[in-house]
């Protein structure tokens, strides 16, 4: 029985639920095939020291998603190879907005409905992040995880098997290993986005990043920002980076990109109360493209990474229990405000 993982008594997850991610685990990891007997429920029962009722439940559960069966004189077996109707997932995510949303609803509907799937949210908090990651160690079948911190967290990730860890929207630089990713290329997203807008950037006297306030409650990446600064350097661009939004600082002849969709109203509100006109007086570009956004003063220009598809490429690494790093594909969208 040396495919069976430790289980622990202290965990939240049901002992029979750990009986069950361990076959699963097993089977996903070519430990066990197709055919190949399992132990008895007595034998399960006295190895690991947990009452057979817990072995008969986990066993009745595995059988009735049909990845394992029983017969007269032959006892349980693996039935099946397909063990997608069975698998825990562990979702770690900064915090819930509409963008979120989207990602985790593609997420879930490309995986099997039976799928168990456990959210939590970290705010941006590293302690936290790590608290829950150490707490939840060995008891999911998968890690997927959105590490939405500038601060290096490789250290926190490499306690998860890279075979069982799904990084989403944000790559780790230092984080090394065979694991699974899809992410944004903040700094070249933002550098090819601004490229293709340089047409209609160049008629403005300068382009201005403009950071959220609270910066401890949204992830605005280094790299983003870095990214940037090149852009504007190598097409010669005169640009400032704001820690936050001053709107006395919204000038006529000036572009302005955000991150934040409130510093987006609260500078659209200001431009209309100066009665500019939006994308030839003032330019507004912001993050993350919503239905909104698209009708909002008559269309909002946005860098927006597909967050639909992001969800799907993550549950597909889990369907074919495949590696890989993939960069999320970006668009820049050129509407009215710029």
């Amino acid at each position: 029985m040396n495919f069976i993982e430790p289980l622990n008594a202290t965990s939240q997850l049901p002992v029979y639920r750990q009986v069950m991610n361990s076959v699963v685990d097993a089977i996903r990891n070519k430990q066990l095939k197709k055919g190949d007997r399992l132990p008895s429920i007595n034998e399960f029962s006295r190895e690991m020291s947990i009452a057979q009722g817990t072995v008969l439940k986990a066993y009745a559960e595995l059988k009735k998603d049909g990845i394992i069966d029983s017969q007269q004189g032959k006892g349980f077996f693996v039935a099946s190879e397909n063990t997608q109707r069975s698998l825990n997932i562990f979702l770690l995510v900064d915090t819930l907005n509409q963008y979120k949303e989207v990602l985790y609803n593609s997420f879930i509907e490309a995986l099997d409905p039976q799928t168990t799937i456990d959210i939590y949210f970290h705010h941006y908090n590293i302690k936290r992040f790590e608290k829950l990651i150490v707490e939840n160690l060995g008891y999911y079948n998968y890690y997927v995880i959105m590490p939405h911190f500038n601060e290096d967290v490789s250290g926190i990730l490499r306690q998860i098997p890279s075979d069982r860890l799904i990084l989403i929207d944000n790559e780790v630089h230092n984080l090394r290993g065979n694991y699974a990713a899809v992410y944004q290329n903040f700094k070249d997203d933002i550098y090819q986005s601004l490229k293709t807008g340089f047409p209609v950037l160049k008629k403005y006297d300068f382009l201005n990043l403009v950071l959220p306030k609270n910066h401890r409650f949204e992830f605005v990446p280094d790299d983003l920002i870095s990214g940037f600064k090149k852009f504007c350097s190598d097409y010669k661009i005169k640009f400032k980076v704001y820690d936050f939004l001053d709107v006395k600082k919204i000038v006529i002849g000036n572009a302005y990109l955000f991150t934040d969709d409130f510093d987006l109203v609260t500078a659209l509100k200001y431009v209309n109360l100066q009665n500019w006109e939006l994308g030839k007086d003032v330019g507004l570009i912001c993050y993350d493209d919503t239905l909104v956004k698209e009708i909002l003063a008559g269309g909002i220009t946005v860098i927006s990474t597909d967050f639909k598809q992001m969800g799907i490429t993550a549950a597909d690494f889990i369907k074919g229990n495949k590696r890989g790093k993939i960069e999320n594909p970006c668009t820049f969208i050129i509407r009215k405000s710029l």
